[in-house]
């Protein structure tokens, strides 16, 4: 998809087709490897999208934005720019992008280990999303706080927020999305002491993470439970028993992943 958007990208520029021009600079800025790349393009996208007066493009190129700044690890730089883009997207009463602004400052506060701040912005995001009846969106920060409560021990309401986050995960098939329920699902059993299910339950997880790109800021705060509990459960188990546990995992079909988890 990648390589497409930019195969387009001379013929936009050529026909000075601003509409052209920000659909594939915003796609190849977005997952482009190259970080001072995705930069340019993304901030160009802003550009546009502001002489033209189109908002909501405006606000896509600088979601994209903060995101790969998050992941380059300027903390402050995203922070920054979040705040802009709550304020934007409320100036607008855009239910969708004030949901989505509050999902990536929690992400960002999570990343910190901001506990309390990062629980009030899941918290706003999750009603913004249920006032625009955007029943996904609200799981998508349900799950990070489910992430969240796991840090804290809180494990039988991080249980309960996996297994809604699930049925909403499933009536979308949204396989991705499952799988950062199955990385949660893992830390609340290992924090249980039952590392036979938590290293079957991250085994699923890496081959659902082999399949399928992650690029969001709340989802890879979520995915850092797989990246944290990983050496824990393998330090608690006998090498043998956590390497067959994690290739029976694997192997597991995702409905055995998501009943596993879900009698977990």
């Amino acid at each position: 998809a990648e390589a497409i958007a930019r195969e387009s990208l001379p013929l936009a520029y050529a026909l000075e087709d601003d509409e052209l021009i920000l659909g594939a600079e915003n796609y190849v800025g977005a997952l482009s490897a190259d970080y001072a790349e995705s930069v340019r393009l993304l901030n160009h996208c802003m550009d546009v999208a502001q002489r033209a007066g189109w908002a909501k493009a405006y606000i896509l190129a600088l979601s994209a934005l903060i995101t790969r700044i998050y992941i380059q690890g300027d903390l402050d730089k995203a922070t920054a720019l979040a705040h802009e883009h709550l304020a934007l997207v409320r100036s607008q009463d855009n239910v969708v992008g004030i949901a989505s602004a509050h999902s990536l400052l929690g992400g960002i506060a999570l990343r910190r280990g901001h506990y309390a701040e990062a629980r009030v912005a899941f918290e706003a995001a999750i009603i913004a999303a249920r006032r625009g009846e955007l029943k996904t969106f609200a799981a998508n920060s349900m799950i990070a706080l489910a992430t969240l409560n796991v840090r804290e021990g809180n494990l039988a309401q991080a249980s309960e927020q996996v297994r809604g986050c699930m049925h909403e995960y499933c009536r979308v098939n949204s396989i991705e999305d499952i799988g950062l329920c199955l990385s949660v699902a893992a830390g609340i059993a290992q924090l249980r002491a039952n590392t036979s299910l938590a290293a079957h339950l991250l085994g699923k997880t890496a081959a659902i993470r082999r399949d399928y790109a992650t690029l969001g800021i709340m989802e890879a705060e979520v995915y850092r439970e797989y990246e944290y509990r990983m050496p824990l459960v393998r330090a608690a188990m006998e090498p043998a028993a956590f390497e067959h546990a994690f290739a029976e995992g694997r192997q597991m079909t995702l409905d055995q992943a998501m009943e596993c988890a879900l009698a977990g």
